[in-house]
């Protein structure tokens, strides 16, 4: 019975520790997929020589 009680509580342990990985994973994900948006704004943005009035040119 003890056994039965200590295989219990470690696969409890490690189903915990698995919801708590994963809904750290899914917060990560969030924060890349919100920068991810933000550099492709960016990216849209026409580019700008700035070579042009170079001294060595």
């Amino acid at each position: 019975m003890t056994v039965l009680i200590i295989v219990v509580v470690f696969f409890s342990v490690l189903l915990l520790l698995g919801i708590r990985k994963s809904h750290l994973l899914q917060k990560e994900n969030e924060r890349l997929d919100k920068i991810s948006e933000e550099m492709a704004k960016k990216s849209e943005k026409k580019y700008n020589d700035f070579t042009e009035g170079h001294m060595y040119q």
